[in-house]
């Protein structure tokens, strides 16, 4: 009778503990899959697989918006994937199409920080994919959600990262500033909470910098910093190669 009681006791703990997941308790599975991606050495199949894994943990996560908000990482990380690793751009549009669907749905609900961030960050992969016409068109919304996360909480680094990249990525007539955009993220480096990943861009994104304002000494620092943290990117080595 006992043993039962105690069984019961435990089984009724599981039950109780599902109803209150949040998605801190899924960043340890998202982090797995989002280090395969920017990794690249992996198995393009088997890292899938870890995307899928990832989203059927996420797909328990009982408050929609941040449901929302985690299906639309997870969209995002597959679309890097088609872009930089099986280099097919249409099935990436399709990709980061569907992680904007996500978090604007996400954002609906209330706004965030985070979400205006990712909001960002899919613009200007959008923008890197379908060109000048596409980024004219809607390339000032990277800065201007950008900016948004960051009234909503100026320590989010991810999008102070974005509105570095704008800065440095936009054309001088459209506001523009290369220098400036370094500053911005070196800005990043003062944040203390600052996760791999976006120490990673922050790198890559300073090796880019560099190498445009034709700094290529200080290119090729950030690119190796950042192939250290990841060291099979595949977009850190061929910005490295291009210094050559």
């Amino acid at each position: 009778m006992h043993v039962k009681y105690v069984v019961f006791c435990f089984l009724f703990f599981l039950i109780f503990a599902g109803i209150h997941l949040s998605a801190d308790d899924f960043d340890d599975h998202f982090r797995k899959a989002q280090d395969a991606v920017f990794n690249q050495k992996e198995d393009p199949d088997d890292v899938y697989s870890l995307i899928s894994e990832s989203r059927s943990t996420i797909l328990q996560i009982p408050r929609e918006q941040e449901r929302l908000y985690w299906l639309a990482r997870l969209e995002y990380l597959a679309g890097y994937m088609e872009l930089l690793t099986r280099e097919d751009p249409e099935a990436a549009e399709r990709r980061f199409r569907k992680s904007e669907s996500l978090v604007e749905q996400s954002l609906s609900i209330g706004e965030f920080s985070d979400g205006y961030g990712l909001l960002s960050d899919i613009i200007g992969r959008l923008c890197q994919i379908k060109g000048k016409m596409y980024a004219l068109r809607k390339g000032r919304n990277v800065e201007k959600y950008a900016e948004r996360a960051l009234e909503l909480d100026p320590f989010n680094s991810k999008a102070l990262l974005m509105l570095g990249s704008a800065k440095v990525h936009t054309p001088k007539l459209f506001g523009g500033d290369p220098v400036k955009g370094i500053r911005i993220m070196l800005d990043t480096l003062r944040l203390e909470l600052i996760g791999k990943d976006d120490l990673f861009r922050l790198y890559t994104g300073l090796g880019s910098a560099y190498s445009k304002i034709g700094q290529p000494e200080q290119a090729r620092k950030n690119f190796n910093n950042s192939l250290r943290i990841f060291p099979g990117n595949l977009y850190a080595s061929r910005g490295l190669e291009n210094l050559l």
